[in-house]
């Protein structure tokens, strides 16, 4: 998680990675629900974004929020894709596309890679 952290700084505020990690010794799906509601709400407000991802997003609130983290991921994963290329700031970028690509290997076996694609989004001016 150390290393983790390390490449969330280089894009983003510590002290909101470190929020949830601390959400993984909690309630888990509460916490990254929130975390997703509050992206959907920034998404609802950009016309470039499509319906899609906000329907995505609502998927993963729901199932996040109902502590089911296996059945959330993929639409997790629909999310991180559709925003990979919307991501302007390059280093954030390629930190969100080697998230993705550990979601999609690992899934939820390793929620660093959910911890770190959330942190990037949440930075991101949408």
């Amino acid at each position: 998680m150390e290393i983790t952290l390390s490449m969330a700084t280089m894009v983003s505020d510590e002290n909101h990675f470190v929020t949830l990690v601390r959400g993984l010794h909690g309630d888990t799906g509460t916490v990254l629900a929130q975390e997703m509601m509050r992206l959907r709400t920034r998404l609802n407000k950009n016309s470039v974004v499509n319906e899609t991802l906000v329907k995505a997003c609502t998927r993963t609130i729901e199932t996040f929020g109902n502590g089911n983290l296996h059945d959330g991921l993929p639409a997790l994963i629909e999310i991180v894709e559709g925003m990979l290329f919307l991501t302007e700031h390059p280093i954030a970028q390629k930190l969100l596309q080697g998230s993705l690509e550990g979601m999609q290997k690992w899934g939820i076996t390793h929620p660093e890679y959910m911890l770190l694609a959330l942190n990037i989004l949440h930075e991101e001016n949408l």
